[in-house]
């Protein structure tokens, strides 16, 4: 049975505010003074990478997963689609944000010649990644030490050690 996934508005919001914020920050001084040449570099650097954030939240923002029982498609600009039997990279990775409080985690997959990338703001990120664990597990997929760590911190049991023999991690 097919699912599909998208990003959660909150997060999306959150990261428009951030960006907006960022541009009208790197804009205000142009609004006061006349900044000098290297102050004007500055300002458009930064701006450019507000910029990026808010293209990349805009790309979220339009992003799909459908994932089923043939594999996991990613629809956004382009539409990516990956056979589960044609999985051959898996890792989870985890990036905190701030010392002592919580980041986010970043599923990769690559096969049949795309690659994918999931942030853990797709709700639903746990299900899109025990399916896809369950399909590395089933192509014999090597894990990283660390993906196995970030797996069993989403209470996801190690695909290495599966008792039941369907590759589902559970």
């Amino acid at each position: 049975m097919a699912s599909e996934h998208v990003y959660t508005r909150t997060d999306l919001g959150r990261d428009y505010v951030r960006g907006l914020i960022g541009l009208a920050i790197c804009g205000a001084p142009f609004s006061w003074v006349s900044p000098a040449n290297f102050v004007i570099v500055i300002l458009a650097v930064m701006a450019a990478i507000f910029v990026t954030l808010l293209w990349q939240t805009a790309m979220r923002q339009i992003t799909r997963v459908i994932v089923d029982d043939e594999g996991i498609t990613l629809i956004a600009l382009r539409r990516r689609t990956i056979p589960w039997e044609r999985l051959q990279r898996f890792e989870l990775s985890y990036f905190t944000t701030w010392k002592n409080l919580t980041g986010f985690m970043e599923l990769k997959l690559k096969g049949a010649g795309s690659a994918i990338r999931i942030g853990s703001g797709l709700i639903g990120f746990r299900d899109v990644a025990l399916a896809a664990t369950g399909a590395a597990a089933r192509n014999r997929l090597d894990f990283k030490p660390a993906t196995i760590v970030n797996l069993r911190s989403i209470d996801i049991a190690d695909p290495r050690i599966d008792d039941d023999d369907d590759g589902d991690g559970v």
